[in-house]
């Protein structure tokens, strides 16, 4: 599945995945490392993680409002690094 879906989106690029996997590689080679970021998760990343998967402590929302009225979107935005703390609930 993870392999179908990552090759209709190369060919959607226009790519073979030999290109792609040249196109990694020659990324790696440049940058001495790989082209992103690769971080364990924390212990409270890791326990969103798992409670997600078993559908626990899940808020559900009816649209982008509901979101913001529940605060989940507002916490995101104004708690979370590298987040887009600037957006407001208009956008």
């Amino acid at each position: 599945m993870l392999k179908e879906e990552v090759e209709t989106f190369f060919h959607q690029l226009g790519l073979s995945t030999t290109e792609a996997i040249n196109i990694f590689y020659k990324q790696v080679q440049l940058r001495k490392g790989l082209p992103f970021n690769v971080v364990m998760p924390n212990k409270t990343t890791e326990k969103t993680f798992k409670d997600t998967d078993a559908e626990k402590s899940l808020s559900r929302c009816q649209s982008v409002d509901d979101m913001f009225d529940k605060r989940v979107l507002r916490y995101f935005f104004r708690h979370i690094p590298g987040s887009l703390g600037a957006i407001s609930k208009e956008c």
